[in-house]
């Protein structure tokens, strides 16, 4: 019972992972940039915004203005990762990747 519930898992992952692979090839189809989610500083800077959102909430005064510069600064960081460019496609009728 256990084994296959790990099975099942491991088919779950899987599965979510081909389908997380096949969106970036739809979406330079469609749109000629994309946001470089593998940047070494994505990741880093989604956490500081998501920490300094989750100090604002319980923050006041001087405290909450710390946390909101915080919260801007990340945002600046994220908004100044360089995107991927795609070229055009030459006809615009859209084919799934799959």
């Amino acid at each position: 019972s256990y084994l296959l519930f790990i099975k099942r898992l491991e088919l779950i992952q899987t599965g979510m992972l081909m389908r997380c692979s096949l969106k970036p090839k739809l979406t330079e189809q469609i749109y000629p940039i994309t946001l470089d989610i593998e940047h070494p500083r994505w990741q880093r800077n989604l956490e500081r915004l998501q920490k300094a959102n989750v100090d604002m909430v319980g923050a006041t005064g001087i405290n909450k203005l710390i946390a909101q510069v915080r919260a801007g600064w990340a945002f600046v960081l994220l908004y100044t990762i360089p995107t991927k460019k795609h070229a055009t496609p030459k006809s615009v009728r859209l084919e799934p990747v799959y």
